[in-house]
């Protein structure tokens, strides 16, 4: 059995993926290091802006870098919730094929069919930060591709 474990922006709140049901909840530290590195950024970019564009010449790959990477770890996280809500809203399909005639209520059918529809705008959350992770990478790229070719003319 394997589970996967990603950790969001807090530190305390791990989004969990298992193989098997049972073990949705296990939890594991595995990104911590996603924290450090966006208090890095964040530092860097002010710090740029701060002493200018031409004092920070030196450190811009590795803003570079930083961004590359907390895109990276992000879109993977994304991706771990993109997997779970999936799962989830399966299980619901599930449920509600599953419902014996005589037990198809309205208010079964109906709190099931909320739960769905909540579970599908959470997936939209996630691929939108997907898009705008896979964003960051490339602009992150072709910046760098940029600064490159301008420092060999």
């Amino acid at each position: 059995m394997m589970i996967l474990v990603f950790w969001s922006n807090y530190p305390y709140e791990p989004v969990c993926l298992a193989s098997h049901r049972n073990n949705m909840e296990a939890s594991v530290p595995k990104y911590k290091k996603h924290l450090p590195q966006l208090g890095m950024q964040k530092e860097m970019e002010q710090d740029v802006k701060r002493f200018g564009q031409a004092a920070w010449a030196t450190a811009i790959p590795r803003l570079e870098k930083l961004k590359l990477m907390l895109a990276q770890e992000t879109l993977q996280l994304m991706r771990a919730k993109e997997l779970c809500l999936n799962h989830k809203r399966a299980e619901i399909q599930g449920k509600m094929e599953d419902l014996p005639e005589q037990e198809k209520n309205i208010n079964v059918v109906d709190e099931l069919a909320i739960q769905f529809y909540e579970i599908q705008l959470e997936l939209y959350e996630v691929k939108f930060e997907i898009l705008k992770n896979k964003e960051i990478l490339l602009t992150t790229q072709l910046d760098s591709l940029e600064r490159l070719i301008k420092d060999e003319i």
